[in-house]
């Protein structure tokens, strides 16, 4: 915090400038706005002896999604994982959007949900864009299997679930049924 009238410094201003600017952002994105950025512009009062330091803040320039990448998956497509993921490209990036749409992404049941080890952003100030990478890890592959059929011996009717790699081992659950031929009992 900087009262006035205290000594001038330039270390000073910059730390009141990203407080501000961090507090109106977090506000901001509450209500899902853009953050801002804080210029600071200064004064000279030679005679006086004094600076006068004037702080604006204004609407932050978006940076805008440019490519959304995903690495790491073989069974299904880029279009899979786009229609989960909130943040879509050409949009306006906002982190809160990425959060919530790996967040979404992880409820599918078919990836583990994203570290930050996983998620690579890349911002290029000159053009204000930012590029995203998500590398994401598939959870094993699920069946589900009816079987069944008759004979003179009876009549089977069988549910069976695989799970593969799941947890790195195996599991399959099956569910047979088996009734007698008819009359024979």
């Amino acid at each position: 915090q900087l009262r006035a009238p205290t000594v001038y410094s330039e270390e000073k201003i910059l730390r009141v400038k990203e407080e501000l600017a961090r507090a109106e952002s977090a506000a901001r994105s509450r209500n899902g706005e853009l953050g801002v950025e804080v210029e600071a512009t200064s004064q000279k009062n030679r005679e006086a002896k004094t600076i006068r330091v004037q702080l604006r803040v204004h609407e932050a320039v978006p940076f805008t999604v440019r490519r959304i990448e995903f690495t790491g998956h073989k069974r299904f497509s880029d279009r899979t994982y786009r229609r989960r993921i909130l943040l879509k490209e050409g949009e306006p990036f906002g982190a809160e959007k990425l959060e919530r749409g790996l967040e979404q992404l992880a409820r599918g049941g078919f990836v583990r949900p994203a570290t930050r080890e996983n998620v690579n952003v890349k911002f290029d100030e000159a053009s204000r864009t930012a590029d995203v990478s998500i590398h994401v890890e598939e959870i094993g592959r699920q069946r589900i299997s009816l079987t069944g059929g008759g004979s003179a011996l009876g009549n089977t009717l069988g549910i069976a679930h695989n799970v593969f790699d799941l947890l790195g081992g195996e599991e399959l659950l099956t569910v047979p049924y088996w009734s007698p031929p008819a009359g024979k009992w």
